[in-house]
Formats: C-alpha cells, sequence, structure tokens
C-alpha cells in the first residue's frame, strides 16, 4: 500500500512538473509570439515613417518648382510702384503748378497754341 501511495504522489509531482513546463513553455512561446509581433508593428510604423518623409520631401520640391500665382503678385508690385512713382511726381509739381509767379493757366495756353495752329 505504501509502495502504491509513493507511486501516486510521485505520479501528482510528475503530472505537476509537466505542467509546469508546460505553462512554462506556453509563456515562453506567448512572449516569443508578442515580440515578433511587436517587432512586424515597429517594421510597419518605420516602412510608414520613411514614406511619409520621403512623400513630404517630394511634395515640399514640387512646392519649390512651382510658379502658379506668382504673375498675379508682379502685377500688383508693378501697380503699386506706378501708383507711389505718380503721388511723388505730383506732390513734386503741386507746387510747381501752384505757384502765382509762374502765370499758367490752361485755357490761355491752348488757345495760344490754336492760335498758332492756325496762322500757319
Amino acid at each position: 500500500m505504501k509502495i502504491f501511495k509513493n507511486k501516486i504522489t510521485e505520479n501528482k509531482v510528475n503530472e505537476s512538473k509537466i505542467n509546469e513546463n508546460r505553462t512554462n513553455e506556453n509563456n515562453v512561446n506567448e512572449s516569443k509570439i508578442n515580440k515578433n509581433r511587436i517587432n512586424n508593428i515597429k517594421q510597419k510604423l518605420q516602412k510608414i515613417n520613411i514614406a511619409k518623409t520621403e512623400f513630404l520631401k517630394i511634395e515640399l520640391k514640387n512646392l519649390k518648382k512651382e510658379t502658379n500665382g506668382q504673375g498675379a503678385a508682379e502685377y500688383i508690385l508693378l501697380f503699386g510702384g506706378v501708383i507711389v512713382i505718380a503721388i511723388a511726381a505730383l506732390m513734386i509739381y503741386k507746387n510747381y503748378f501752384s505757384n502765382a509767379q509762374t502765370n499758367l493757366n490752361a485755357s490761355n495756353d491752348f488757345e495760344d497754341l490754336r492760335n498758332a495752329m492756325n496762322a500757319t
């Protein structure tokens, strides 16, 4: 009977060791699988980041080459410059035309011009 009891306890101990080994193996396998999954996810993220970076570089190069809308800005600057020059000229010649000493009178000047043209 004692031998039988010893064998039963021995079998139980062996079974518990086998179960522990299986559990440990399962845990190791699960951790390996999880590590592989994590590594795969990391690799995919790196590929996505590289692709995004390359895409942004290409877009920036294309943006540098783009010239749409440039003509309108140049026209605005050109007209602005002409307006500034015209205003400066008017301010300079304002005193010249408004000065009473010059005796400028547009209607008299045109009449003199017409008379001179008719005389010839």
